[in-house]
């Protein structure tokens, strides 16, 4: 995944927005990646997808199949 960063300040304040953009995505576009099952750590947004607001939103589901998913794992163990 690669971003641009850009900086900007405004002339009222010394405040700064730092602003990251998307301009390559996660390899293979997978929306949302697990890097630790237990506890359950997601990695998301738009950067593993595509770059805009629709693809947020589409990470954003992915990260709720990962949390269904593993609430489901969770419940089949505590059956047993």
């Amino acid at each position: 995944m690669s971003c641009s960063l850009c900086l900007s300040s405004t002339t009222d304040s010394n405040e700064v927005d730092i602003l990251l953009q998307v301009f390559k995505a996660y390899q293979g576009k997978p929306g949302a990646v697990v890097l630790q099952d237990s506890p359950l750590l997601v990695l998301a947004g738009d950067g593993f997808v595509n770059s805009g607001f629709d693809n947020c939103i589409e990470s954003a589901t992915k990260v709720v199949e990962h949390i269904v998913c593993y609430n489901g794992k969770i419940s089949k163990t505590e059956k047993v």
